[in-house]
């Protein structure tokens, strides 16, 4: 069992501003728990994609999900189930950061290693795509109701709290 706080710094560039949230990280019975809590943004309504940033080589940003920042707050929760980082070959010991991304171009970030690397603080890091995998030659008449409206590279389930909750789920409805 393993819980711990990060801290989520507003950055310009490379320089660290205020802290604006925390996420609080609980790992233990083979999953991760990741509760993202911002404060004392500006008043921006929109939803802000969240970044999983893992170094091999280069800085690699795994879509994680989106929280919604409403009047400046916004809540997230994401699981990790199996401690893998969805449908990567990435566990959630490889984690070296947390990136929302708001604005036009603002970023926070919440760093899980003493000393980040200068491309993680400036926010450049290459976006995981997942590897496309070959259609068979004779389609299956169900695939249709199989196919995922979210584009969800991984299943956790990413639930927003306070006075809304929804949840965003890898299913698509059926058709």
């Amino acid at each position: 069992m393993k819980r711990f706080v990060t801290y989520l710094y507003e950055y310009d560039r490379t320089i660290r501003g205020r802290n604006v949230g925390f996420i609080r990280n609980d790992i233990r019975n083979d999953r991760c728990l990741m509760d993202i809590h911002i404060r004392g943004l500006e008043r921006i309504k929109e939803k802000a994609p969240i970044y999983l940033i893992v170094r091999d080589g280069e800085c690699v940003g795994i879509p994680a999900g989106e929280i919604v920042i409403s009047q400046g707050i916004g809540n997230a929760f994401l699981e990790l189930p199996g401690n893998h980082i969805g449908k990567t070959n990435y566990n959630s010991g490889d984690i070296q950061a947390v990136i929302v991304r708001y604005g036009n171009g603002k970023m926070l970030l919440g760093s899980y290693v003493q000393h980040p690397a200068s491309d993680l603080l400036s926010g450049t890091f290459t976006k995981w795509e997942a590897q496309a995998i070959p259609e068979s030659p004779e389609p299956d008449p169900d695939a249709a109701r199989a196919k995922m409206t979210i584009p969800a590279l991984f299943a956790p389930f990413l639930k927003f709290r306070g006075a809304k909750m929804t949840i965003l789920t890898p299913f698509a409805p059926t058709l």
